[in-house]
């Protein structure tokens, strides 16, 4: 069986060392300071009996939890498709920037609703503004949904993982596939 410690926390620092063409990696504590050696050493040697002993049981809890993760992500997708949609919303959907944070919302005036935002200690930018659609606001939970593992909070997400490219791909595929843009062209 397989206890969990809350003694310590640490983060592991991958540098890239042009002298060799490798990486090497040091620890640091939840302090932000490089472990020293010994503690290094004890880490390491730790790790290995660890992962010697409960190799099979990692991979089958990482298993798990990723299983576990996917139908809830699944769950949480099914509810918000089945939530009531709003088809007479219009509006646009916006990527704004503010320091290294961007939020992704939807507004009938993207200039007014970047005045609004614009009382944050960094100035907010605007960084994509797609043309006026119907059921802006389903489009946008679509939208919140595909980017939830980089959200920070709210609306606001961290996007140093992830092209802006690639997200502004996401924002347009989900404006394409609404299902009241859909309905409507094929009324026509």
């Amino acid at each position: 069986m397989i206890h969990h410690i809350n003694n310590f926390y640490f983060n592991i620092l991958r540098v890239e060392d042009d002298e060799t063409n490798g990486e090497m990696f040091a620890f640091i504590d939840i302090a932000g300071d490089i472990v020293n050696k010994e503690l290094t050493v004890e880490l390491i040697n730790g790790l290995i009996r660890f992962c010697k002993k409960y190799g099979k049981d990692i991979e089958r809890i990482n298993e798990e939890n990723h299983e576990r993760e996917r139908l809830e992500q699944e769950e949480e997708y099914r509810k918000m498709k089945s939530m009531p949609k709003k088809p007479k919303s219009k509006g646009k959907i916006y990527v704004m920037k503010c320091a290294d944070k961007y939020k992704i919302g939807f507004s009938k005036n993207i200039s007014e609703r970047l005045k609004q935002l614009n009382n944050r200690p960094f100035p907010v930018k605007l960084c994509y503004e797609s043309k006026e659609i119907i059921g802006v606001y389903g489009v946008e939970q679509d939208i919140h949904f595909q980017l939830s593992e980089y959200k920070i909070d709210g609306e606001w997400y961290d996007f140093k993982n992830i092209s802006m490219t690639s997200v502004i791909s996401i924002i347009e595929t989900a404006i394409e596939n609404n299902d009241f843009r859909l309905k409507e062209e094929n009324e026509k």
